[in-house]
């Protein structure tokens, strides 16, 4: 008991540290959420089921669209679970053998399956929405008996954490409510507060108890020990109104955490920036112009009225009687009191503008070009369209891109490797790379698209050249084809494995080249052979002359 209420007083230290920092952004996270989706602000102060009444502020959806266009299109182009995106590589192999590619090739087909068949594809969707609109995210790959792993995703608001020396997530707090009768079966009886303890006897299985739960990395560890207590990294969990009993004290070889971010500065684990909250100030325009065009809307069919007191109010509904007497039809109706109609078009205009902004925060341009062509199934498109179609949204991109890939794509992908060789999922490896690591090379089609914006630079250079070659063919001279081919392949993505080995192509060159010596010798000895051939006739006609007479 005692050595847990140092663990937990520990914790919540570090809790309160990363609590002062997480609230500097708070506040602009509530605001994105209850501008653009109210419903993902339950764990920003806005109640445990979003108020409601806060979405009728939203009188133009755009906003929402344009998040739920950039959600899609990073599912598609990062991660679609129709297509690969991500492969295995030996660490240090630049071209395995054979059969060191075929072990690689099912690992991979096996850790699709896994995938598919776990809900990783539903905790990504989840994942890059929190990206789109408030530049973070947190989350939890665990292993699985039953599907090998499990993502365990957290509200925004419900979570806290801390980086390490390197910029990444290795330091994750949140909090949860569990029923009386989930914490039981989750952590036995005799681990629960006694409060809890109560609770189930009185029958009270589906009150609520706020958890607290954390995974850090262990410092006063044992090395040499295999005990889970002495793991490199923690698993912590404790009831918060319970400061001298822990839940449970585990441990992990693989923290799993997945925390990326949008966009960070040095020291400061928060995102500076989001899509979400790019735009948030074109948001909250466009709502307020949305609603004032919808005041001149009604101002010039349904406009503010003065006139002579009447018998009853007069209806303006299509097909209405309005009752009244003669000397009110003398004295005239109603008449409008403002004498000019509000030019509606040119608040459309300006609504239409102020849409645009926002859509162009979220990408939805890129991503609804790709989304067109192919990026989730349709028309068939290549990486180097997209590249040539919006180079420069790529290029901006290009941070953010590599961002996910440390701190979601990678660790899910090598997360995945992990639990599948616990679980011994994957096939016995050749006894060649026995100990050999492997990394990840990522092929989604925005990868290759941000890859293949380089080819542009080639292809430039090769049409160069080519006009020049027709005024001084001698330039051709300083190209070097094979070289051209190969990185040209790279950047766009094709499989290298289709390539010849540089040494089989010169093999094949020179025997070409012997063949071809060898037929223009054949070829060049075959008149002189035709030759000798007549000369001999002739020769054996002159002797039969010589006989006749």
């Amino acid at each position: 008991m005692e050595r847990d209420a140092e663990i937990i007083k520990a914790l919540d230290f570090r809790n309160k540290s990363m609590q002062a920092r997480f609230g500097v952004v708070r506040p602009s996270f509530e605001d994105v959420a209850h501008w653009i989706d109210p419903a993902r602000g339950r764990h920003l102060g806005q109640g445990d089921n979003g108020d409601a009444r806060k979405q009728q502020v939203l009188a133009d959806s755009t906003p929402r669209k344009a998040y739920r266009i950039l959600k899609s299109g990073l599912m598609g182009g990062l991660s679609s679970p129709s297509r690969p995106w991500f492969k295995l590589k030996l660490a240090g192999y630049d071209k395995p053998s054979h059969e060191e590619q075929v072990w690689l090739d099912e690992c991979q087909r096996r850790m699709y399956e896994v995938m598919a068949g776990s809900n990783l594809y539903n905790a990504l969707s989840q994942c890059y929405g929190d990206l789109a609109l408030f530049g973070t995210y947190g989350g939890v790959l665990r292993g699985s008996r039953e599907n090998i792993i499990h993502v365990q995703s957290y509200p925004v608001g419900s979570y806290l954490y801390a980086e390490n020396e390197e910029g990444l997530i290795d330091t994750l707090h949140w909090r949860l409510k569990m029923t009386v009768r989930q914490l039981v079966k989750y952590f036995v009886m005799d681990n629960v507060s006694d409060r809890v303890k109560t609770m189930w006897k009185q029958n009270q299985m589906n009150d609520q108890v706020e958890v607290c739960a954390a995974i850090e990395q262990r410092m006063d560890r044992d090395p040499m020990s295999k005990l889970a207590v002495d793991m490199p990294v923690g698993v912590y969990y404790w009831e918060r109104s319970v400061k001298d009993k822990l839940l449970s004290r585990g441990g992990l070889s693989f923290a799993g955490i997945l925390g990326p971010r949008w966009e960070t500065v040095v020291d400061d684990p928060w995102p500076i920036s989001s899509p979400g909250r790019d735009a948030l100030g074109d948001v909250k325009q466009l709502q307020a112009q949305q609603r004032d065009k919808d005041t001149a809307i009604q101002m010039s069919y349904k406009p503010p009225l003065y006139g002579p007191p009447m018998a009853q109010k007069f209806s303006y509904l299509p097909g209405a009687y309005n009752a009244a007497t003669q000397a009110d039809i003398a004295k005239g109706g109603p008449q409008p009191i403002l004498g000019i109609r509000p030019d509606v078009q040119w608040m459309l205009a300006n609504v239409q503008e102020t849409q645009g902004r926002v859509m162009e925060a979220f990408y939805a341009d890129l991503f609804r070009m790709a989304s067109e062509y192919g990026i989730q199934g349709g028309k068939d498109v290549t990486a180097t369209f997209i590249a040539e179609m919006k180079e420069e949204k790529l290029v901006v991109l290009g941070p953010v891109l590599e961002s996910l890939d440390r701190g979601l794509l990678s660790p899910l992908v090598q997360g995945t490797f992990h639990y599948m060789q616990e679980y011994e999922i994957l096939p016995e490896p050749p006894k060649s790379i026995v100990g050999v690591g492997v990394n990840v090379e990522f092929v989604s089609l925005l990868a290759q698209a941000q890859r293949a914006i380089g080819v542009a630079s080639i292809e430039r250079t090769i049409g160069f050249v080519g006009t020049m070659a027709q005024l001084q063919p001698t330039v051709l001279d300083n190209l070097d084809g094979d070289e051209l081919l190969r990185d040209f392949a790279s950047q766009v993505g094709f499989p290298m494995k289709s390539l010849r080995d540089p040494a089989q192509v010169e093999t094949q060159r020179e025997a070409a080249a012997a063949q071809a010596q060898q037929q223009q010798m054949m070829a060049a000895a075959q008149p002189m052979a035709q030759a000798a051939n007549l000369l001999s006739e002739a020769s054996a006609r002159g002797q039969e002359g010589l006989g006749g007479l």
